[in-house]
């Protein structure tokens, strides 16, 4: 996960509690292998909470297509296994944003 950010603030006050890079990796919510990377949702966090982790880049693109291939996708209430995009002019409703489910 070079070049890669983790996120800890939780922009929407949900059930999510975005945990920094020595956590996720000692506690495997995330792992990098030659071919593939894996992101898992993380043991109870604080209150109700689940870990998890918010991974972001300053890399910008103006034009692009995005692909991401899934092998296991979490399913359940409450559960939202998705990415989004930003624009770099800030987070929603300022900047925009994308939902990619």
């Amino acid at each position: 996960f070079q070049g890669w950010g983790f996120g800890e603030h939780d922009w929407t006050g949900g059930a999510s509690q975005y945990v920094n890079r020595e956590t996720a990796t000692a506690e495997k919510i995330v792992q990098a292998h030659n071919t593939h990377a894996i992101v898992r949702v993380g043991g109870r966090g604080d209150f109700l909470k689940r870990k998890s982790v918010r991974l972001t880049t300053e890399d910008s693109w103006m034009y692009g297509i995005f692909a991401m291939r899934f092998t296991h996708v979490p399913y359940g209430c409450g559960v939202w296994p998705a990415f989004w995009i930003n624009s770099g002019l800030g987070h929603w409703p300022d900047g925009g944003e994308l939902d990619i489910l």
